[in-house]
């Protein structure tokens, strides 16, 4: 949860009003062990990226604007195998500029996912790699037809 509004936060947003119409108590970032729904962090999110036009939530050098997600899974879903559709998938995320090079080798029941910034003087913080994989993941899923 402070992760999703951190960047928003850094850029001024008002993130008060995030959790609020995320229905998330504010005094829930005091407490380190505090918990809410993923209706209520799925919805956050959304509302986060709305807010900041911006579907990597500020994790990216440049913005992924609205519609980046849709696209890559537009350019990814008529591939011949789920390898291909993922390096398709991968091949459109790497137009938009993103600072994380991914590559996926499939053999089998097994997938290897490596990633790396594009520059190796700068680290990406840890819920950028996070967000990539859980994104990624959605993405394979939703091809899939898995929950």
């Amino acid at each position: 949860m402070r992760c999703v509004i951190a960047k928003a936060a850094e850029r001024g947003v008002d993130v008060r009003t995030l959790l609020e119409r995320s229905e998330i108590d504010p005094k829930l970032l005091e407490n380190a062990e505090a918990r809410v729904p993923v209706s209520n962090y799925a919805l956050l999110e959304r509302l986060t990226m709305q807010v900041m036009r911006d579907e990597a939530l500020g994790y990216t050098r440049r913005a992924h604007r609205p519609g980046t997600w849709s696209t890559a899974c537009c350019a990814a879903v008529h591939a011949g195998s789920l390898e291909q559709a993922v390096n398709r998938w991968l091949r459109c995320y790497a137009l938009c500029d993103v600072d994380m090079e991914m590559h996926v080798a499939i053999e089998g029941d097994e997938a290897v996912i490596r990633m790396l910034p594009r520059d190796r003087s700068t680290a990406w913080e840890p819920f950028g790699y996070e967000r990539a994989l859980s994104t990624l993941y959605r993405f394979i899923c939703w091809l899939l037809e898995e929950t």
